[in-house]
């Protein structure tokens, strides 16, 4: 399958402000394989995660995150979320013990 980059644009639109609205709502939130093309697009979905109250599985797995892509995500986790997928995001050591301990590990 080819790779799908959702840049800013895109995520733009799925999380605008239709997705804030219900956001109280939502559980879960599946973005696997969706490579978040830029920092911008990272720092969109940050902000918008603040906004999904009720979020209890987040799937991020193969987006291509990285070290410094995850991290503006962690600080933005919902309290709610009691799974997370950030399988194959090319994570070193360091990125994963900022996993751990942004959820208390």
């Amino acid at each position: 399958p080819a790779d799908c980059v959702l840049g800013a644009a895109a995520l733009r639109s799925l999380l605008g402000e239709k997705l804030k609205a219900v956001g109280g709502g939502l559980k879960r939130l599946g973005l696997r394989g969706q490579l978040l093309g830029s920092s911008e697009a990272v720092e969109l979905l940050a902000s918008t995660l603040g906004a999904l109250t009720a979020l209890e599985s987040l799937d991020l797995a193969d987006t291509r995150l990285g070290d410094k892509g995850v991290a503006p995500l962690l600080a933005a986790l919902p309290a709610s979320l009691s799974s997370l997928d950030l399988a194959h995001n090319r994570l070193t050591d360091e990125g994963a013990k900022a996993v751990a301990a942004a959820l208390g590990g």
